[in-house]
Formats: structure tokens, sequence, C-alpha cells
């Protein structure tokens, strides 16, 4: 929900208006092979992501860090992945056991291996996988054996005009493998898979006993083997022929398209893959009608997810239409999607070149846009230019060169975009998104909340403009109105629509013996903290216990500190407790403020929403208070996680220098992640009294990062988690905030609703931190002086927390 940008019309790198997100990024980078790239992209793993995506990017860190060569760094990342996803990922666990044989764990490699084999025996991955890991255990017959398997279950993934390769072998190491595997496959109750390869062998070995017996044995596996099956009268040396049938690409889009539809992608995409080829290998002249049909198996395939052999499709369909401006704004987006940008810049120049007539308009904005992918602004404006010089009276070039100039932080120059685009047509009215987004980066937020409302006279069902215009009317303070629009949040959640079968609560009390049930929509842990806050208002208003289900991170944070609820992890699916039967209503935590507030002021009290335990915390301040006789102790954070996607909130180090530098303070890092070099140059260059002992793993354990917070005496912090573990905790903070400040935080003031321990300290002009750190070591020395009369007094000592705000 945070870190929003709003939807823009023809942005190659989003999907239905949402924004690329880090994980789509790293997936573009991993498959163009940039390594570097993809773990530099660790710091994103942010607060704010669902498990299964998290695990997901975990698994692509540890597949980047296997491929440099870091066999540690890549076990570390795939354990972590493996105890998000699960041990079910076939994929995972192979990845997972090369990764221990690469580091040298050998027992464990072979255990991950016939893990995925004891369920998947023709997996190449883990019987190639088997091989090396038996070979290095000196098992000569094991692993003979593997690589027999391995062989055999390659041929299932080749193409069938490659199968006389067999022919050259004896049979005990050509067809007896693959009959072997199939066998193994028929066993495991995959009867496709066994028949196609018993056809494969029957294809070049007609009179095979083996073959002919074990096909007797397999049943009909209905159309799909069918299709797969050579034809008779095929050629027996090269496999089946190819269906010259105009009609044949025609009916296998349809079927590939009912398959889509019936939520069957795998063969989906198998059938796009087939009608693909089939159309690209029609007899010259290619027809219109032909080429339009292998565009759109290129473009389903890429839809699918599956860039790679829609790239590979749409390079041979370029071969015989290279100067189609069709076929090359496609293939340049296909290319993208694989992650290969720079490929499809070149493709789309090199067209541009040897074509004799001016590129079309939908050529130069995807060329324009690959360029701003490339963070090439200059190039990409000339080319959204060249395309205003083709046609100025289409808008689509000045959106385009908008969301340029955007980026590039010309601000007003975009506007202006903007505005001639709008005055081509209504069919640029995504530029009302992005005007809205530059004005409430300059606080403008009454006319940024007009121009949302003018976007959705024309796209009324826009789902990320209503949240946006509900976010912006929230940090007006249009508390009702901001409400209702932020309802619309519920159809970005992850959560399927029927995970809790209760009826949805009203706000009122419940019957005597029920509870109310309140849920996690994974739409990220600082959310879920934040209406956290409205918990103990809503077991008031249900007169009713409560049922929290909270990231599996908080539960026993929540746990400590809601004694009378029973507090569940969240799973899909839903924990058994959410659907027990005295569970009279439920209600997912960001709907909380609209039933109970609106002002978020009127119901939260600052009483503790999460709670540390007591024993860790006291220990945790004596370590850190253990060679030094400061006087308080001040937890320090300066930068969220996902630092890349919001720049604007990491606070330098080498502007927090009037704070550094008050005597009698030790400052403790409460930021997640590495830290300590950072600190230790802090001391070593400026004799900063800052402790350097690691931070726990935030993003993983958020008790422990809660647990260091609790033990300090006042938390000073940008805008990130920590802020809101240290609002939850109750404990007192200073929050250094930006110019354009998120909605939870509002337009002004020093304090707000949601956390009243907490006081901000906002920027006054952007990008400029003087005047929110002077502000931040005046606060502390207030502190240190309530603090020094208080011992003065005997009323306290430095061993003891000052806990006053």
């Amino acid at each position: 929900m945070s870190d929003r940008s709003g939807p823009e019309a023809g942005d190659i790198d989003s999907e239905n208006g949402h924004a690329v997100h880090p994980l789509t990024q790293a997936q573009r980078l991993f498959a163009a092979g940039d390594d570097v790239g993809v773990r530099a992209l660790a710091g994103a793993l942010g607060e704010d992501q669902a498990p299964d995506e998290r695990g997901t990017f975990m698994r692509l860190l540890g597949l980047a860090a296997l491929r440099q060569g870091d066999a540690k760094a890549a076990r570390g990342w795939l354990e972590d992945a493996r105890a998000v996803l699960g041990d079910a990922d076939a994929t995972l666990n192979v990845a997972l056991g090369g990764a221990c044989l690469a580091d040298g764990a050998f027992g464990t490699a072979e255990t991950h291996f016939r893990r995925v084999l004891a369920q998947r025996p023709d997996a190449v991955g883990a019987n190639i996988g088997l091989a090396c890991t038996l070979e290095r255990q000196n098992d000569r017959t094991g692993a003979l054996e593997a690589w027999r398997d391995a062989m055999a279950a390659m041929v299932g993934r080749m193409r069938a005009d490659s199968d006389p390769w067999m022919l050259g072998l004896p049979a005990a190491f050509g067809r007896a493998p693959v009959l072997e595997m199939a066998g193994q496959l028929y066993r495991h109750g995959d009867a496709t898979a066994a028949d196609r390869l018993v056809e494969r062998v029957l294809a070049i070995f007609p009179t095979d006993a083996a073959a002919l017996d074990l096909r007797r044995q397999i049943p009909a596996t209905g159309a799909e083997a069918a299709e797969a099956r050579p034809e008779p009268g095929g050629d027996a040396g090269h496999g089946p022929p190819i269906n010259t049938d105009p009609v044949a690409p025609q009916s296998l889009m349809t079927k590939a398209e009912e398959a889509e539809g019936a939520g069957q992608h795998d063969r989906a995409r198998t059938l796009f893959r087939k009608a693909g080829a089939l159309a690209v290998d029609a007899p010259s002249p290619l027809e219109d009608e032909v080429v339009s049909l292998a565009l759109a198996a290129a473009d389903a395939l890429r839809r699918l997810g599956d860039p790679g052999p829609a790239a590979d499709l749409l390079a041979r369909l370029a071969e015989r239409r290279p100067h189609d401006p069709e076929v090359v704004r496609l293939r340049a987006l296909t290319l993208h999607a694989a992650g290969q940008t720079e490929t499809a810049v070149t493709v789309i120049e090199q067209t541009m070149e040897s074509h004799g007539t001016p590129p079309p308009v939908s050529l130069l904005l995807v060329h324009a846009s690959l360029l701003r992918r490339l963070d090439r602004p200059d190039a990409a404006a000339a080319s959204c230019r060249r395309a205003i010089a083709a046609n100025p009276l289409v808008g689509a070039p000045f959106h385009h060169l908008a969301q340029i100039l955007e980026q590039a932080g010309r601000g007003d120059e975009a506007v202006a975009a903007c505005h001639a685009a709008l005055l081509r047509g209504p069919d640029q009215s995504g530029c009302h998104s992005l005007i809205a987004r530059i004005l409430e980066r300059r606080n403008q937020i009454d006319p940024a909340i007009e121009h949302y409302a003018r976007m959705l006279e024309h796209q009324p069902d826009n789902t990320d403009v209503h949240l946006a215009l509900g976010q912006a009317l929230l940090r007006r303070g249009d508390w009702e109105d901001g409400w209702e629009e932020y309802e619309w949040r519920v159809l970005k959640t992850d959560r399927p629509a029927d995970s809790f079968h209760q009826t949805p609560w009203d706000g009122g009390p419940l019957d005597a013996g029920q509870r109310l049930l309140i849920w996690r929509e994974e739409q990220g842990a600082v959310e879920e903290l934040m209406f956290l806050r409205m918990a103990a208002a809503a077991r008031e208003a249900a007169n009713a216990p409560l049922v929290l289900e909270v990231d599996r991170r908080l539960v026993s944070l929540v746990a400590r500190a809601v004694a009378d609820a029973t507090v569940v992890a969240a799973a899909n699916p839903p924990a058994e407790e959410t659907h027990a039967p005295d569970i009279g209503a439920q209600v997912p935590f960001g709907s909380l403020a609209r039933l109970l507030g609106p002002d978020p002021a009127d119901v939260i009290t600052d009483e503790p929403s999460i709670a540390a335990d007591a024993a860790a915390v006291a220990e945790a301040r004596a370590r850190c208070l253990a060679d030094t006789d400061a006087e308080l102790l001040v937890g320090v954070c300066w930068s969220p996680l996902n630092a890349r996607q919001r720049p604007d909130r990491v606070v330098p180090l080498e502007a927090w220098a009037p704070v550094f530098s008050l005597k009698g303070i030790r400052f403790v890092s409460v930021q997640a992640g590495p830290t300590a070099g950072a600190l230790e140059t802090l001391r070593a260059d400026h004799g900063y009294d800052t402790w350097i002992d690691q931070v726990p793993d935030g993003p993983t354990d958020l008790d422990a990062l809660a647990t260091r917070i609790a033990a300090m005496d006042i938390v000073v912090t940008a805008d990130a988690l920590t802020a809101h573990l240290t609002g939850c905790l109750a404990r007192p903070g200073l929050v250094l905030l930006p110019f354009a400040a998120e909605w939870r935080w509002g337009l002004s003031g020093t304090r707000v609703g949601w956390y009243p321990t907490l006081q901000l300290a906002r920027q006054t002009v952007p990008d400029d931190w003087g005047g929110p750190i002077r502000r931040v070591a005046k606060a502390l020395r207030h502190y240190q002086d309530k603090a020094r009369a208080k011992r003065a007094s005997g009323q306290d000592s430095p061993g003891k927390r000052e806990t006053g705000a």
C-alpha cells in the first residue's frame, strides 16, 4: 500500500496500471544474466512483502549467488526461501541441493536431490545433481545410474526430430534408459508423460519389443497425448511430420485460448508455442492473417510469463518479415520482458536505420520507453519528440514524454507535456494521475485530489486511482471520504475472496459468547502494525474477545501485548483457529478505521499494541550500557529497507553530525540489515559513541528488533519499519520525515494519531535534512536534561530507563 505510484498509460513495465515491482526487476535482471544487479536488489526485501513474494525474491538471490560461485551465500538465501515457501517446491530443492554440493555438504545435497526424485523421477536437474554428488562421494555405480536417468529425463524435453541420436548407441545406453524412465513415470501416476516417451522410442524403433510391451500397459491418455503422437505413415527416423494444414495453427490457437481460460496455463503455453511455430513455418509468402496469428501466439506467451520462447518465435518471424513494424515492436517488448532490454533497443534502432520510411509512432514510443528503463532520459525524450513531429495531433507521445520528464525530476515540463496530451483527447486521462503525483510531491494536495477525481471520471473502476485518491484524502484529514476510497484496496489483496466465511463485521456488538476475527490482508507489516493499534477499540466495540491473524513474525509480539486474544499466524489457507464456530464476524485490519474512526486519534490510546520479552529487553539494555557511563541510550535508524524505491526517506549519516556530537549519549543502531561498518566508520572518524554490535535481521526476526528498540530510552528514526515498531511498543520516538511524507503521517504537525508517543520532525525544504536534524538534536538535549534532573533528585539511575516523552 505504501510507496505507491500511479498507473501510466503505455508504460512497458506496468500491468493494468500497476508500477513495476522490485521482484519483477530482479526476475528480468536474472533472465538477462545480471547477477550483480539481482543481488544489489537485496535491499528491496522490504517490510511490506507477502511471504510468497519474499520467498520467491530469496530464491532469485540464492540462484544469482550460486551462478556467481558464492555457494555459502546461495545456500543461506535458498534455505531461507524454503523456510518461507515450504518443502514441496521441487525446483527450489534442486537449487538448494546444488548449493549444498558446491559448498561441500554432499550428504545434505544428496538428501535434497533424492527428495525431489521421490516425487518426480524425470526431474533432470535432480538426476544430474544426484549423479555429481555420488561421484564426489566415490559411488561410481550409483553415479552411473543417475547419469542414465538424467539422460532419459532429458529426452522427454528434447524435440522429437532429434531422436535419431539413439540409432548410434547400443540399446543399453540409448532406448533402454528412456523406457526405464517411462516405466518410472507410469508407476508414479504420470501416464501421459510415460506414453510420450514410449512413442518417441517407437518412432525410431517401431518394432522394439520392450517399447511395444510397455505401450500395451499404458492406457490411452487423452487428447493432449494424441496431439503429441506421430501420425501413421510419419517418417520414423525424424519424428512426427509437420502439419501443413493452414487450419491447424488457428485450431491450436483456439485450443490454447480455451486452456488459458480454464486456468491450464502449462497446456496453454505448449499449444501457443505449437501454433506460433506452425504459423511462422507456413509457406511463403506469409499471409497477413498468418502473421497476425503468430504475433498473437507470441504475445500470449509473453503474457503467460514465457518470454524466452516468445522471443525465439518473433526472431524467426522477423527473418521473414524484417521491416514489419508490429513484428519489430512486439519482438522488442518480448526481449525486454526476458530481461534483454539493450538487445531490444538495438533491434528497433537497426530496423529504423535500415528502413527507408519514417518509423511509426507506436515503434518510436516503445523505443522511448525502453530507453527510459535503461536510464537514458535524453535519448528517450528525443525519441518521443520524433514521434510528436511525426504526428503532432496524437496525445500518446506527449504522455510518454511526460513520464520521462517526471523520472528525470523535471516536474514543470512533465506537467506541461501532460496538459498537451490531455488537449489531444480523453484517451490520455492517465495524465491526470501523473500530474496528481507531481503535485503530491509538492504537498499541493487539493489540486492533486481534483486530478485523481477527473481521472476517475474516465476510468471509474481503476483500483489504483481510487486508492491513490483515498490516501490523498486521508493525508489531508478527510477521514470519512478517505476511508471509503481506501476500501478499494480489498481488490488488490492477495487473499482469496472466500478465505473467511463469517459475516463481515459492521462495527457493532456481537452476541454473547462470540468472538471477532481480525485478519491480515498481506499488504505489508507496516499497514498491519498501524491498524493493529485499533484492535483494542475493536474489542470494546464488539464487546467480544478477539482472534487476531497476523504476520508470523509478529505472533509473539502481539500475544504478549493482547493477553486475552487468540493470536495465530497468517497462512493460505487460513489456520483452523480462524474457522472456530464461536467466531461471529470477521473484518480485515484495513477496514477497522472506517468502522471505528474515522479519526484514528479518537480511538487509539498510548497503550502498547505489541510487547517485547521483558527479560530479553533488560539483557539487551545491560549489554549496551556495559562499557559506558552514558546518560541515555538512543536508538538510531537512518534508512528504510526499500531505500532504492524511496530515496527521499533516507537520512544520510553525514547529516547526523549535530545529533551524534551530543555528549553523554550512546547511539545504538536499530536499523535492520548490516550497519556495523557504517557505525564503525563514524566511531573511528569522529569519535562518536556508537554501539557497533550487529543489529538483528529485522525483516526476518521482528521480535529481536523490537527487543533492541524497547531497550532504548528514545529512538530517532527515518520513516521505516523501526518507526512503526517504536510506536506500537509505545516507546518515545522522533521520526524524521521527508518534505512529502506518506499519507499516514498527514500534511503537517508534530504528532500523529496512530502513535501518540512519537514526535515528527518534517523537512520544510525538499531534500534538506538540516532543519529536522537540528530539531531532533534540540529535543534530545531537552530529554537529556530531564533525565539528569530526575537522577539528581534521586528518582533514577543511569542503568534505569527514562520513560517520559
